[in-house]
């Protein structure tokens, strides 16, 4: 049986970026150096290309948190460039930092064209006045709410119904209750105040569907769960703040 000689690998054609004069493959559409694109002028030369740089950055991105995107060297295919941290992932170009990044690297409530880090540092900015918005509402929905049972006491006393002053009796209590839970929240900014704030709403609708209110006890449900939203929302802020204290992400 003839044995064939073993072929030695063919060099790698390249070609070279016009703008940095960088070495880059030859069917490469974006220069991994500058980024530049490459068009179908670019002169392709037969000397090999060991892309090193390119591949060392790999391994890096792939273990690189994902707010560290601009500091990574960016990554190109023949398609085009590609997420510094997910390199088999296309890449997108932040308008701010012009950093590049992927869908897999943003939270759901990111801003779209923007990387992790300047999402980031526009949510801290926004974070104080943000703050400012979820207590003011989480103080007035108890509000709100004590003086609706105050009205549907009083016209459940004025249409005469049976008990109609045991119910305007309750209906003014459970008023003063939530407007001095609502004072608390305002004055305090604790958040301890409107847990406990959604706690006594979920104890008046159950007392309302034991009573048999059951329609009024569904209308009014949306107060504990407009409660609960504000102070998950806070809850996020506050971690957010807390993580990076110094008003701008680590890293």
């Amino acid at each position: 049986m003839e044995a064939h000689p073993a072929r030695s690998p063919e060099p790698c054609v390249t070609a070279t970026c016009p703008t940095c004069s960088t070495s880059v493959p030859a069917r490469a559409e974006f220069c991994p150096q500058c980024l530049g694109e490459l068009g179908p002028r670019a002169a392709a030369s037969a000397s090999p290309a060991v892309l090193a740089p390119l591949v060392a950055t790999v391994p890096e991105a792939l273990n690189a948190p994902a707010d560290s995107v601009a500091a990574a060297a960016p990554l190109v295919s023949e398609e085009g460039p590609l997420c510094s941290v997910h390199p088999f992932k296309a890449a997108n170009k932040c308008r701010q930092c012009n950093a590049f990044y992927c869908g897999l690297c943003l939270p759901a409530d990111a801003r779209p064209g923007l990387c992790p880090g300047c999402n980031t540092v526009l949510a801290l900015r926004e974070a104080p006045e943000q703050l400012r918005k979820l207590f003011r509402a989480l103080w007035l929905s108890p509000a709100v709410l004590g003086l609706t049972l105050l009205v549907l006491g009083f016209a459940e006393a004025v249409s005469g119904g049976a008990g109609g002053a045991i119910v305007m009796f309750f209906s003014f209590a459970l008023c003063t209750i939530f407007l001095v839970m609502s004072f608390v929240i305002g004055v305090s900014k604790a958040v301890e105040a409107g847990w406990t704030t959604f706690v006594l709403e979920l104890l008046l609708l159950l007392l309302m569907m034991t009573g048999g209110s059951v329609f009024f006890a569904v209308v009014l449900a949306v107060f504990p769960l407009m409660t609960v939203r504000q102070l998950i929302n806070i809850h996020h802020l506050q971690a957010l703040m807390k993580a990076h204290p110094a008003g701008r992400p680590q890293g």
